[in-house]
Formats: C-alpha cells, sequence, structure tokens
C-alpha cells in the first residue's frame, strides 16, 4: 500500500470514527419512541452520505493510480492530454465527484476520461461507461447503471 492509498484510508477511518463517536453521544439521550426513530432517520440519512464520501474518495484512489494511457483504444493512435477534469455521476449510494485525465483524439474524435477505464464493476456493469457520448449515458441511465451528471 502506498502513501497516498493509506492517507485516504486513515481519513475515512478517521471521519468514520468522529460520526460513530457524535452518534454514541447523542443515543444516550434518547428517551422515546419519537427520538429514537429520528436517530434511525439520522443514522440512515448520514450513514449514505459516509458511503458516498468513502466511495468517491477510493474511486479517486483508483484514479490516482491509473497509468496514463497515450494509445486511443479506438484507433491505436497518439491522443492528445487535455488536462485534468471533474466528473460527476450519480451511483446507488450517492453523487460522486472525481477528477481524472482528459483525452482526446485528433483522429477519431473521441473524448475520454479516466473513470471511463476505471473498470470497476457494479452490477455487472462498469461504473463510467457512457462517460463522455450522452449515448452512452442514456444507455447506462436506462439500464438502470449509473446517471451522468451534467454540469
Amino acid at each position: 500500500m502506498d502513501a497516498r492509498t493509506r492517507r485516504t484510508m486513515q481519513e475515512m477511518v478517521s471521519q468514520l470514527t468522529e460520526w460513530v463517536k457524535t452518534l454514541a453521544r447523542d443515543s444516550q439521550e434518547v428517551r422515546s419512541v419519537q427520538q429514537a426513530n429520528q436517530l434511525e432517520r439520522r443514522v440512515r440519512e448520514e450513514g449514505l452520505q459516509m458511503l458516498g464520501n468513502m466511495f468517491e474518495m477510493l474511486l479517486q484512489n483508483a484514479l490516482d493510480h491509473q497509468p496514463p494511457e497515450r494509445i486511443c483504444p479506438n484507433c491505436s493512435r497518439p491522443r492528445r492530454h487535455k488536462g485534468c477534469r471533474p466528473r460527476g455521476l450519480l451511483s446507488s449510494i450517492g453523487a460522486v465527484r472525481v477528477s481524472g485525465i482528459y483525452w482526446y483524439c485528433p483522429y477519431c474524435g473521441i473524448p475520454d476520461h479516466g473513470l471511463r477505464r476505471a473498470s470497476l464493476r457494479r452490477e455487472g456493469a462498469r461504473i463510467g461507461d457512457g462517460l463522455g457520448d450522452y449515448r452512452g449515458a442514456e444507455t447506462a441511465r436506462r439500464r438502470q447503471w449509473l446517471t451522468i451528471e451534467r454540469r
């Protein structure tokens, strides 16, 4: 495990520890069914947000460890580096925003973001399939793989 991954892991554990301590402290004040229901709702909402933050950190870590592939996977010619750009998507956990290398092939005209090559699996589909073209995004949305967040 490299230093970057170790920092990501430590940050996630630190956030989770603080959240659990807060919940444990607040749970001592529960005296009624109504308060228990409020605590349950809070755990569900904040827990989902915490999972989204963790997934975002892990996905960013995966992108940070990808070797830059200068050769276009479509036409096998060199493509151009167009800088690092943020990309957003909605996963089953919630909104995720990551930054990765944006490539462009001048020969076949296909843009590509590092997220597209992450090859992370979710329900048999690659997260990031179709991130650069509307048609692919529509297919992913119809198949309920993910929803593209346009900004």
